[in-house]
């Protein structure tokens, strides 16, 4: 009885990692918290730091070192604060890179790092394997599953370099 739920919750919801949180009791003595997390999705430049965001566009972290999620460059940060969404210069190339970051965890892809200029689009698998082609024809292969057995192929393959042109028609070919 020593813990009041309603102030346990607001206390754990202060965490910006945290989207919600319940907090029960279960008597006669335990207290059963059940949490709902929300993780970084994107990383942006910002002068010499780096923004994580969630899928949302929420910032949650403002850091000197680069974190192990996707890396969005050609986009210009114009304001960044924790817990408030972020505002950036180029929203068109922003919406796109937040829906093939969406896309690619909806269909267990993971791009280290996406380069999108105008309707082109590279998408880094590793630092030496690119997916190139125009943004429709990306998010197409995805949503079918075609990229991800060509990645899977070369996986298994261990190749860890060249390039996966994306035309239409889920047409994807491999140049080492």
């Amino acid at each position: 009885f020593d813990v009041h739920p309603w102030f346990a919750q607001r206390r754990i919801k202060k965490n910006l990692y945290i989207e919600d949180v319940n907090v029960d009791r279960k008597l006669p003595n335990k207290i059963v918290i059940t949490v709902k997390e929300r993780s970084g999705k994107a990383q942006f430049s910002y002068g010499k730091k780096y923004v994580v965001t969630d899928n949302d566009g929420m910032v949650l972290d403002i850091t000197k070192e680069a974190q192990k999620v996707t890396l969005v460059e050609n986009i210009k940060v114009n304001k960044a604060e924790l817990k408030k969404d972020i505002e950036v210069k180029e929203t068109e190339i922003y919406e796109k890179a937040m829906n093939i970051i969406k896309t690619a965890e909806t269909g267990d892809l993971y791009f280290k790092k996406l380069s999108i200029s105008g309707n082109t689009v590279n998408a880094y698998i590793y630092d030496g394997l690119i997916c190139k082609g125009s943004y429709k024809n990306l998010i197409e292969c995805m949503k079918n599953g075609t990229l991800k057995t060509v990645v899977f192929d070369l996986y298994q393959k261990d190749v860890e370099s060249g390039v996966i042109n994306i035309g239409s028609n889920n047409y994807c070919s491999f140049t080492p």
